[in-house]
């Protein structure tokens, strides 16, 4: 179906513009703005794609140039904000204001060192993760059928938070005092495997994690992850190489603050470095970068208050450079960097269980993730 038709400025309206075009801008503006007329002409009278798509193509190469220099930059936002042709203003507010892409790495580094986004510092420090997304369902019926379906080995994605990790699992895991630990989260392998092929190349530490079966992670919920907590028990990485059908029973009190048992998908995800670990002057326009991050993943369009997404990799929502002091003191000397697995964010499905929008991070050293030796993860309350 064709595009609704948007009426062409009056022609009185078009000479005005050009004639002040004239006077107030360079020859690539006026060749960008030529591209947005022809395309402006092209959706009113054209059903077809073949030409929109010939004279797009025209379009990065006058474009970039624009972006590149400031001039040209808030001469194109006044187009965005005055040309009286209402389709050359939506397509100069589309590369003013570009949207991000919060799922493809190439793309959001490009978006992130646009003149509007202002954070171009930052791009070279961008991973890829992959977000822990609940499922949505409307009643509790449904949310038995998507459990069982989540649990089935033909499932293209075995994920959830909380709840009943998938077998075997002979013995749960107990703390050293017998305290049972709670099941936080288990991640399906066979995912990342798809993210590495959907975007390859960028995963650094990632892809040295192996592409079946499922990783789960255990907490006692207090341990906070200093000198000597390791040996306490309180925490277990596991990974396991064939689950099966059957979704391990937890003993009494082995639960979370509030329930939680929650299928999710993981979707790709890019992430920048937290705020405290950006320079100063870039704080502000990081954060609202990161926001429409969000927002562009969970489709939303307000501006409702965002809680932290629970992640598989990529970069954390606390300060990194902190967490590694903290690893540092607490594991002792070692070698090979730090690699952040996991971010359990405390907030839903997982409200309160880590405090007040607390956050439980898995670590492992690089090593250590080279010959999957999950036993040596570090996991840490923030």
């Amino acid at each position: 179906m064709p595009p609704p038709a948007v009426a062409a400025p009056t022609a009185a309206g078009a000479s005005k513009a050009t004639a002040v075009l004239n006077e107030t801008t360079d020859e690539t503006v006026e060749a960008l703005l030529a591209i947005y007329r022809e395309l402006a002409h092209v959706r009113r009278t054209d059903t077809g794609f073949r030409r929109w798509n010939a004279v797009s193509e025209r379009l990065p190469a006058t474009l970039g140039p624009v972006l590149a220099d400031p001039d040209r930059f808030a001469q194109l936002r006044q187009v965005a904000e005055s040309d009286p042709d209402p389709l050359v203003r939506e397509f100069a507010r589309a590369d003013v204001e570009p949207l991000p892409s919060s799922s493809h790495f190439h793309r959001t580094i490009e978006w992130l060192r646009h003149p509007a986004i202002g954070v171009g510092e930052l791009s070279g420090d961008v991973l890829p993760a992959l977000r822990f997304a609940p499922v949505t369902v409307f009643d509790d019926e449904q949310l038995a059928r998507v459990r069982a379906m989540s649990a089935d080995p033909s499932h293209y994605d075995r994920s959830w938070l909380g709840g009943q990790p998938l077998g075997p699992l002979d013995t749960w895991p107990l703390r050293d005092d017998g305290i049972p630990l709670v099941h936080i989260g288990q991640a399906d392998l066979r995912r990342l495997a798809w993210a590495r092929d959907q975007q390859p190349g960028v995963w650094g530490a990632g892809e040295l994690l192996p592409s079946h079966g499922v990783l789960q992670v255990f907490h006692d919920l207090e341990t906070p992850g200093d000198a000597g907590d390791e040996r306490r028990g309180a925490w277990l990485v596991r990974w396991v190489e064939e689950p099966t059908e059957t979704r391990a029973t937890p003993p009494p009190h082995a639960e979370g603050p509030t329930p939680a048992d929650w299928p999710v998908e993981l979707d790709l995800f890019m992430t920048m470095p937290p705020n405290d670990d950006v320079p100063r002057h870039l704080q502000a326009r990081r954060e609202q970068a990161g926001d429409a991050i969000l927002r562009s993943a969970m489709m939303i369009d307000d501006d409702r208050y965002l809680f932290p997404p629970s992640l598989f990799l990529g970069h954390g929502s606390e300060s990194a450079v902190e967490a590694r002091r903290r690893l540092d003191e607490a594991a002792g000397p070692g070698e090979g960097a730090w690699v952040l697995l996991f971010d359990f964010a405390g907030a839903w499905p997982l409200d309160e269980w880590f405090g007040d929008l607390g956050h439980l991070e898995v670590w492992i050293r690089e090593p250590d993730l080279t010959v999957r030796n999950f036993g040596k993860a570090w996991a840490l309350l923030r």
